[in-house]
């Protein structure tokens, strides 16, 4: 059987056309270098150096040899580079999508609460609106989807395909800034329907857009609001609810900070606010060790609820 060590010194040996060169090149001595490619000339049945000629040169064998061996280590390289690449891939490298909102509140410090059990996580993150983080877990681009739910908001997912861990709670609450008083300045429902609280939306492609638009029904006019700017980030919507520019409904989670600071206020009673839960999805069926490993120390970090 051919070593592929034959196929490299014989290639460097080839372009130094010297075999002193080629030894030192190699880090082998000259005595070693001869005995290999000997070897190989032996394992073809032909000779692939002209050794009368200084300085040496290829046999027509040789020639005939070289452009085959070239393609053999680059082959070999490649699949080296691919399996090394899947392996990591598959075994060390957490594939998560969320959304924006997600990936700057709640993942990073429940991303430490299970590292606290599994040591340091390699992972990449994508985010993206609801959907598309959906459409990339059908796609299996993503091994994990972190998502805002709520039981009368349906996600694109089949649950026979796709399992579920409750890792946190959290609540969508109405907020406004507030006036010189310390009221908000837009409160729900409105002051009256002359005047009425400006609302700023998510559009329907988001998933929040969606839970709120069942949740208000065709209550928006009895509530006096009136729509004054709509967008899928929530980012942008507790931008313009900073600005002043109407009410918002925004997560606990994103908006603590802001409350306690005075920037933005409640705007509503209780029962403008709609409980919310955070989701751990994954694939149903067998995934990498890694995977695997994180999954149940999601379980051991949280004592969630799975479905």
């Amino acid at each position: 059987m051919v070593d592929t060590r034959w196929l490299s010194d014989f290639l460097t040996t080839a372009e130094l056309r010297n075999f002193s060169r080629a030894a030192e090149v190699l880090n082998s001595t000259q005595p070693a270098l001869s005995r290999r490619i000997h070897a190989l000339e032996d394992w073809l049945g032909a000779r692939l150096f002209d050794r009368d000629t200084q300085p040496i040169s290829l046999t027509p064998e040789g020639e005939l040899l070289r452009p085959t061996a070239e393609e053999i280590l680059c082959s070999l390289q490649r699949a080296r580079a691919e399996i090394r690449g899947v392996r990591e891939r598959r075994t060390a490298l957490l594939r998560f999508i969320t959304t924006h909102g997600l990936a700057t509140t709640v993942l990073p410090t429940w991303l430490g609460s299970v590292e606290a059990v599994t040591g340091a996580i390699s992972m990449r993150l994508e985010t993206a609106r609801l959907d598309d983080c959906a459409t990339t877990m059908v796609n299996g681009e993503a091994d994990f989807m972190l998502a805002y739910t709520h039981p009368t908001s349906i996600l694109p997912l089949d649950p026979r395909a796709f399992r579920s861990v409750v890792i946190e709670q959290d609540v969508l609450l109405p907020v406004s800034a507030p006036d010189e008083n310390g009221a908000p300045r837009h409160p729900v429902p409105g002051p009256s329907e002359d005047r009425p609280s400006g609302y700023i939306a998510y559009t329907l492609s988001s998933g929040f857009g969606r839970l709120l638009d069942q949740f208000f029904g065709q209550r928006e006019d009895s509530l006096k609001l009136q729509r004054v700017f709509e967008t899928h980030l929530a980012g942008v919507v507790k931008i313009m609810a900073l600005e002043g520019r109407g009410v918002a409904w925004l997560a606990s989670r994103y908006v603590t900070a802001d409350i306690a600071s005075g920037h933005l206020v409640h705007a509503g009673d209780e029962e403008f606010s709609i409980e919310l839960e955070v989701r751990l999805f994954r694939p149903i069926g067998r995934m990498s060790v890694a995977c695997e490993q994180f999954w149940t120390a999601v379980g051991e970090a949280s004592s969630p609820t799975i479905r």
